[in-house]
């Protein structure tokens, strides 16, 4: 999923620049949301883990915080720092990740007491959105490049894509070596091709 967030945030400028620039303003806003939907993702997954120990009041509540932690960096970021737009793009990518953090080590407690290793969890599960914006900040801060004409510009965003697609392939190796779902995936197309 980061290697998706990474593709989307180079793509983006892109398609802002060429097909929708009158919304080129917003581009931060949309950066910064895309990165979000990791943490968006992952509230989905662990509120199912509450729901099968029964604790869905906990969901409420927990999303009630979030919601109270949102508006006020909203109001913070708009009214006091003047951000608008991105300001609420940002108070929403923070309010997603408190409230997955706040979930996922929740339900972790329920299977493990040592703090340590909540950390350990945390920081494995949050490794692969950090590496994607190491990987992406690197890109900015040694390949920049002005929009010059469509087709430069595509061979461009394609070359960074296969860079950050390279960049991955330790952490592909890695998720694989953990679940197998490079295999299980080839296993499957295997099987479908092998029926028709």
């Amino acid at each position: 999923f980061p290697l998706l967030i990474g593709i989307s945030f180079i793509l983006l400028p892109l398609l802002v620049q060429y097909f929708l620039p009158k919304y080129k303003g917003g581009l931060l806003a949309a950066h910064i949301l895309i990165v979000s939907t990791f943490f968006y993702s992952l509230i989905f997954m662990w509120g199912c883990f509450l729901i099968a120990l029964y604790k869905q009041i906990k969901m409420v509540q927990f999303n009630l915080i979030a919601v109270i932690i949102n508006v006020v960096l909203c109001v913070l970021f708009i009214k006091i720092f003047n951000m608008g737009l991105t300001g609420v793009a940002l108070a929403t990518a923070i309010s997603h990740f408190i409230l997955s953090t706040i979930i996922i080590t929740y339900v972790f407690s329920f299977y493990e007491k040592k703090m340590k290793k909540h950390f350990i969890f945390l920081f494995k599960l949050y490794f692969p959105i950090l590496w994607t914006g190491a990987i992406l900040s690197f890109f900015k801060l040694f390949f920049y490049y002005e929009h010059v004409s469509f087709p430069r510009d595509i061979v461009h965003a394609l070359v960074m894509i296969i860079l950050l697609v390279l960049f991955h392939l330790p952490l592909i190796h890695y998720l694989n070596k953990q679940t197998e779902i490079i295999s299980v995936a080839v296993a499957m197309i295997k099987t479908k091709f092998q029926r028709c």
